[in-house]
């Protein structure tokens, strides 16, 4: 409902007694703290060392709460820098922020029973793993494509990938993987006939970094033989979500907006999830320019979508507010964070 910001000093402050012995401070306290520190710095109503400075504490914290706070703040933030040349030193630094409760939590190694009753602690795995992966904790990405290789060579198609670390694992296999591990996991998409495990394996497919793949992986969205027609817009996302697929997501859906409509028919309102997928990560005027043209020269589709259009450009006016008031600023703070 309301945030509260304090002056830098009190800020600091709050920074200090939180590494020297953060449990003096209430966990949801810790939450709020996290929190606020990022979107205040997010509007600009104070600055972004707040937040890095916090985040130093994380090095001691065992809840999830405050991790769940901080690395989805930081999530956002890796929204606007994976395009920018300082995201390597964002990577780095979040690498090393995360590598040591990744391996306190025993890394993909799933507690014991007696734990296993604690959802917060599952969730918490869960968390940290899928995060470790993505930020590229070199433990991780080894545990979870040795694991992934197990599964592939086990007898009688026993699984030994805990499910709830699946979606985590699979990603990474991908990631750092070619056409195998692609094609595998596509047998194991045609094979199954439980939804979730279904639409798990939609979102997991568009992790390849293999250009081709993914330029197929979309061709085949339209394609009804291959993929459901409700879940056109969850492959489409799943590339878009994708560092690299973003470029060829937009591309795809520029030159093909036409046959996408036709294909969506009657219900043309899921175009606002393809719209929602792109303007995401669309960040600069340019970008602005070439979505507001293409929606000028299809007016009569997107007519029926007027709100999901008028909130997608809503959202790249956003994007770009935010790199012009902390595109420069930032590279300042992520470096001298980074040396600490």
């Amino acid at each position: 409902i309301y945030k509260v910001n304090y002056d830098e000093k009190n800020w600091l402050l709050l920074s200090k007694a939180l590494k020297s012995d953060f449990t003096k401070i209430p966990t949801l306290n810790r939450v709020q703290l996290l929190a606020d520190a990022a979107d205040l710095g997010y509007v600009g109503h104070q600055k972004y060392d707040v937040f890095f400075d916090m985040l130093g504490y994380l090095k001691e914290e065992t809840e999830y709460l405050p991790w769940k706070a901080a690395l989805g703040k930081a999530d956002a933030l890796k929204n606007y820098l994976i395009r920018n040349p300082i995201y390597g030193v964002f990577k780095n630094y979040m690498t090393s922020l995360l590598s040591p409760i990744y391996e306190k939590l025993g890394g993909l190694a799933m507690a014991n029973e007696e734990n296993f009753d604690k959802l917060d602690k599952i969730k918490f795995q869960v968390l940290i793993v899928s995060r470790s992966c993505r930020y590229g904790v070199e433990k991780c990405i080894e545990d979870a494509k040795t694991m992934f290789n197990k599964w592939k060579s086990a007898p009688n198609d026993t699984n030994p990938v805990p499910k709830d670390l699946r979606s985590a694992v699979y990603c990474t296999a991908l990631k750092n993987g070619g056409e195998n591990e692609w094609n595998f996991l596509w047998n194991k998409y045609q094979q199954s006939n439980v939804a979730t495990e279904r639409n798990s394996l939609l979102n997991v497919l568009g992790c390849t970094r293999e250009i081709w793949l993914l330029s197929r992986y979309l061709e085949w969205s339209l394609d009804d033989t291959k993929i459901r027609r409700q879940d056109t817009s969850t492959v489409f996302g799943a590339v878009a979500g994708n560092d690299v697929g973003y470029y060829i997501a937009k591309k795809f859906f520029f030159d093909n907006v036409n046959k996408i409509f036709k294909h969506l028919a009657p219900n043309k309102r899921r175009i606002t999830r393809y719209l929602t997928s792109i303007t995401s990560h669309m960040q600069d005027v340019d970008e602005l320019h070439e979505l507001s043209y293409l929606i000028d020269h299809n007016k009569e589709n997107f007519s029926e979508v007027k709100q999901g259009v008028e909130q997608a450009l809503e959202t790249v006016k956003i994007n770009i507010q935010w790199q012009q008031m902390h595109g420069k600023s930032i590279h300042d703070v992520l470096q001298k964070f980074s040396k600490i």
